[in-house]
């Protein structure tokens, strides 16, 4: 399902897909901190979205400095 601005702040009862099915689903917005890509969509998802905007940044940090080194 795809959420907007207005779906911020609601919750869903019940949200079923194919990982399962989620209570009280609360429709959050997001962003990172170091790039600024926003995202909007449950928790589970927002929590996905921040973990591997992470990951990426770290890896993307990791890469300058080799560079910098070569």
């Amino acid at each position: 399902m795809t959420y907007t601005k207005e779906d911020i702040g609601k919750e869903i009862e019940e949200l079923v897909d194919e990982s399962g099915t989620t209570m009280n689903a609360k429709i959050v917005h997001v962003f990172c901190q170091v790039c600024g890509e926003e995202f909007i969509g449950t928790r589970r998802q927002a929590g996905g979205f921040l973990g591997g905007h992470e990951c990426y940044h770290q890896w993307e940090f990791a890469m300058m400095h080799v560079q910098a080194d070569a």
